[in-house]
């Protein structure tokens, strides 16, 4: 199995303020990095980690349960399905749609959350916003 902590370390806000959600399919060679760029956010931002997976046959599931996180199953709907399917899971405020191989900057929750704030904007992409 991949690198996994020992204990689990996502998804442990009573209250999160932002959820990632992240479909995988067969990502257990990149979703451990994903993860631990996830875990290791320089935030005091309170998050949840969401992964729904579309039926892998490696070790996805395990590294994803193995580092705290939300494991939805959603076997054959596709990328749009999961990603509606975590946002029925999740609990906040804020939704970061992140692919299993995304590596985020150590600021990204803080510099996400406060540009959303500041804009006033209900979504952003790296390519559009929603106002």
């Amino acid at each position: 199995m991949a690198d996994v902590p020992t204990e689990p370390q996502l998804s442990n806000a009573a209250e999160p303020l932002v959820s990632f959600v992240i479909p995988t399919y067969n990502e257990a060679t990149h979703l451990p990095e994903t993860l631990h760029r996830i875990r290791d956010l320089d935030s005091e931002i309170s998050s949840e980690t969401i992964v729904v997976d579309g039926g892998s046959e490696d070790d996805t599931r395990a590294i994803a349960a193995a580092f705290g996180a939300i494991v939805v199953d959603q076997e054959g709907s596709g990328i749009g399905a999961a990603r509606h399917q975590g946002t029925e899971r999740a609990r906040g405020e804020f939704y970061a749609f992140v692919d299993a191989d995304t590596l985020l900057d150590p600021t990204y929750l803080d510099e996400m959350v406060s540009y959303v704030r500041e804009e006033g904007l209900v979504a952003a992409s790296s390519h559009c916003e929603l106002r």
